[in-house]
């Protein structure tokens, strides 16, 4: 019997049975074990597919930064791409600034901006790169539907932004206080106007919020209301004359100084000093130049007398500095001439000098002073005006006294060889020197209260100065056949012992 027939009669030794097992047991194993390589290998050869995608060493595809795409790239590529497009993309941009009518543009360039560059690399470039390989493999193939697209922070400094803010000027107006204008003997007055200011913080934190985001755009600023601080009321409390000052013009003036005198007069004229302001008469009259207006006459320099642009001046600050005291202003700066001037008495004028003395007053009263300034009929007319704090009865009046004469220095003679030979010229006569202290006296119904020392002034004394022509040329005369010198000069003197020592000092 065949072994079908054996299986089908069911014929079959124990070893014939044991053996057709250990065959059917082996083939199904080698089933089993084809099956497995396969899927062995099935598995080995996506593992090996899942760790070439996920281990480049590189962003992975579809990784993008602020709409920048750094998929493919290394982390040093990454960032370099990212500075180099923020570097040329930046370079254009700009934050438009307006308020409706007029716009500023300010550069990028203007602003300290920081990027984190190296953080948002560092995030697309760490996407994956923890958790189980098919997990990581997963996520890296999910980019191809979904994006990832990373967000990275800018940083603006504010302080900067404020600094830059602070600069815009265009859209500032200043307020103007309210003052007033003498004129035909009465006072009208101006009335002030409101300023605008940019609110800087404002402004500053808008365009924070566009830098932050790395945006341009157009910012619509916000103007504060400027309040003037002197009111149309003070002025009108303004207007009682509280010290008045004048001085002669000499006949003998010349045209020039008087030129300069008005020139000075006009521009101190309708002055307004506010409160706690110092003003400064040179800074009100100006550079004493041509341009100025201002011409040649004469000036103490020292001790003498030249011609200088602007002389004449200092009589306008003396009418001006009495005034002032008057008006019971505080002097903060006050220098008397080095000589005795014809216009005002001892202790009772202030000199000037461009850039070094100054006569300088400060409005110590609440309310706005008032200067009018003018020359009629050879005067030198000066009224202060503002609010009267004194009472009626109380009067003040000024008086200088002397308290030491200085005598002045020996004559001296000077070589002039302008002059004709053995003649002299006295060029300035002798005159002592003083020192003068200036009171203020102040009465009460008539009766003194107070006398207080103002000022005091010292005045140099000047020696005699003589100008002597040079010597007389010597004569030559025949006597028997020979010749005698004759020193004129010498015959001279000898006449006039007085004239010799005059020569010798």
């Amino acid at each position: 019997m065949s072994r079908v027939d054996n299986i089908k009669t069911g014929k079959f030794s124990n070893k014939q049975r044991l053996n057709f097992l250990l065959n059917i047991l082996i083939f199904l194993l080698s089933i089993i074990i084809a099956i497995s390589l396969i899927i062995s290998f099935i598995y080995y050869s996506k593992y090996k597919s899942m760790l070439k995608v996920i281990n480049t060493g590189k962003i992975y595809n579809n990784i993008f930064i602020n709409d920048i795409d750094v998929g493919g790239l290394s982390e040093q590529e990454a960032i370099d791409k990212i500075n180099n497009l923020i570097l040329s993309g930046n370079s254009s941009k700009k934050i438009i600034v307006t308020d409706g009518n007029i716009s500023q543009e300010i550069p990028f360039s203007k602003f300290e901006i920081t990027e984190d560059v190296n953080g948002a690399v560092d995030r697309a470039i760490s996407y994956a790169k923890e958790g189980s390989i098919k997990s990581r493999y997963n996520q890296v193939i999910n980019l191809n539907n979904n994006p990832l697209k990373l967000h990275m922070s800018y940083d603006a400094n504010i302080d900067n932004i404020k600094k830059v803010v602070s600069s815009i000027n265009n859209y500032n107006q200043k307020a103007i206080n309210a003052k007033m204008i003498k004129t035909g003997g009465n006072f009208e007055i101006i009335p002030g106007k409101m300023g605008k200011e940019l609110n800087v913080d404002d402004l500053s934190n808008k365009i924070y919020n566009l830098l932050s985001n790395n945006k341009e755009g157009t910012v619509e600023v916000v103007l504060k209301d400027l309040d003037y601080k002197y009111k149309e009321d003070m002025f009108a409390k303004s207007q009682s004359l509280l010290g008045s000052f004048h001085t002669n013009i000499s006949s003998a003036s010349s045209t020039e100084r008087r030129a300069n005198i008005a020139r000075a007069a006009e521009s101190i004229n309708g002055y307004i000093i506010y409160p706690e302001e110092v003003f400064s008469t040179n800074n009100a009259f100006g550079k004493r130049i041509s341009s100025n207006g201002y011409k040649k006459a004469p000036i103490i320099v020292k001790g003498e007398m030249v011609d200088d642009v602007g002389g004449g001046i200092c009589q306008v600050s003396s009418s001006l500095y009495m005034a002032a005291l008057y008006s019971e202003l505080q002097i903060v700066e006050r220098q008397n001439h080095s000589l005795k001037v014809g216009y005002a008495d001892y202790a009772y004028d202030a000199t000037l000098v461009d850039g070094a003395i100054d006569l300088k007053i400060k409005n110590n009263t609440k309310f706005p002073v008032y200067i009018e300034s003018s020359v009629i009929n050879n005067k030198v007319i000066v009224n202060i005006y503002g609010n009267e704090r004194r009472n009626s009865n109380i009067k003040l009046s000024f008086q200088n006294e002397l308290i030491q004469k200085i005598n002045p220095p020996a004559p001296i003679t000077k070589l002039d060889n302008t002059l004709a030979p053995g003649t002299s010229k006295e060029k300035s006569k002798e005159t002592p020197g003083y020192k003068y202290v200036l009171y203020k006296i102040v009465t009460e119904d008539g009766k003194q209260v107070s006398k207080e020392i103002v000022n005091t002034s010292y005045y140099k004394p000047k020696g005699r100065i003589t100008l002597i022509g040079p010597a007389i040329p010597a004569k030559t005369i025949s006597s028997n056949n020979k010749d005698v010198h004759l020193d004129n000069n010498i015959s001279q003197n000898k006449h006039s012992n007085k004239s010799t020592e005059h020569s010798n000092i």
